[in-house]
């Protein structure tokens, strides 16, 4: 625990209206222990050296922020948003913009791309290799046109360079 705020005057509604303000395009900032490049190296690198790390904020889409649960001090919420977000920092803004702080608990990513958890094997350790087969191939099919679509915008940016 790094901090404690009070957290019992905080409403489903107060969450409710503070969610609406980060629905949309938003600006974020990475945290310090990120991926994201610095000075040659990872932010986190840097941040566990004891170094202080300054990122910028970027732009990322929150294209979906609904509240499914709330019984203070907890809630959940459901997210779709760009590649990039930082789900974490946006718990952290959430609560700072409720007057408060806050952590995750936990974390289900349901989709990325076009996979969702419909095109997942289940891990029960018994799947024989025409299962995994399977599932690798109706994966790809649904994986390849954007793989496709990413490659042709990469051919055209090496087009472009002088």
């Amino acid at each position: 625990t790094t901090r404690k705020s009070e957290y019992s005057h905080i409403t489903r509604e107060d969450v409710e209206s503070v969610l609406d303000g980060f629905r949309g395009e938003v600006l974020q900032t990475p945290p310090a222990f990120s991926a994201k490049m610095v000075k040659g190296k990872r932010a986190y690198e840097l941040a566990r050296q004891g170094e202080e790390v300054k990122l910028e904020p970027r732009k990322v889409v929150i294209s979906r922020l609904e509240l499914a649960s709330f019984e203070n001090p907890h809630f959940e919420i459901l997210v779709e948003c760009s590649g990039g977000t930082y789900i974490r920092t946006l718990i952290q803004d959430i609560a700072r913009a409720l007057n408060s702080c806050a952590h995750m608990t936990a974390l289900r990513r349901t989709a990325q791309g076009p996979l969702t958890l419909e095109d997942t094997m289940p891990l029960n350790g018994k799947a024989c290799a025409d299962t995994v087969f399977k599932y690798v191939e109706e994966a790809r099919a649904k994986v390849d046109p954007y793989l496709h679509e990413a490659m042709m915008k990469e051919a055209e940016l090496q087009r472009n360079v002088p």
